[in-house]
């Protein structure tokens, strides 16, 4: 059988009398507005000059985080996209950078067709079939976006595959849309 938790007391100052005594309290468990409350009494405190406000430390950005960074302002701000858009598309931008540049340098201009090809391959056969499509749209956006800024020559969003709709083997059936559409011997895709 359960214990119950003993009662912790709360010191309270009575003005009246200059006394001080203690009311029973039971503990609680931390509750959703908690946190809500805590914060706005810090400001609270804060804007008194009671508590400090917190530095916040200048946080320097990888080169994927700068690129995708630009990337987001440009979505949000110059096409307007939604909110809901934004957010989903920037993991699989980034995820995108750091399974071509890893750690070093972005250097857009080295972006080949087969590159794009063989991370949506990858990517996507792991991937729901309306979160495979999402990561294409993500990836399309972007190259459209790195071709206007001018950092790839070529039209690497054509080299995009489609998903397939609705097949169990959709990982087969993720084709290259841009197969007549490239020539494959050339430089670009090499």
């Amino acid at each position: 059988m359960a214990r119950a938790a003993p009662c912790q007391s709360v010191p309270c100052f009575c003005r009246a009398s200059g006394s001080v005594f203690a009311i029973p309290r039971a503990p609680r468990q931390v509750r959703s507005g908690d946190a809500a409350a805590l914060e706005h009494f810090l400001d609270y405190l804060r804007s008194q000059g009671v508590v400090l406000r917190e530095k916040a430390a200048p946080c320097r950005l990888t080169p994927i985080e700068k690129v995708v960074q630009a990337f987001e302002c440009y979505i949000r701000n110059e096409r307007a996209l939604s909110e809901a858009a934004v957010v989903n598309y920037m993991p699989f931008v980034r995820n995108f950078l750091a399974d071509q540049f890893g750690i070093g340098p972005v250097r857009l201009s080295r972006l080949r067709a087969d590159d794009v090809v063989r991370f949506v391959r990858r990517a996507a056969s792991r991937l729901h079939l309306k979160r495979a499509k999402l990561l294409t749209s993500a990836l399309r956006s972007f190259l459209h976006y790195a071709r206007y800024r001018g950092d790839i020559q070529h039209d690497l969003a054509a080299a995009v595959p489609t998903v397939a709709n609705g097949t169990p083997q959709r990982a087969a059936a993720i084709t290259p849309f841009c197969c007549c559409l490239i020539d494959w011997d050339c430089e670009l895709v090499k």
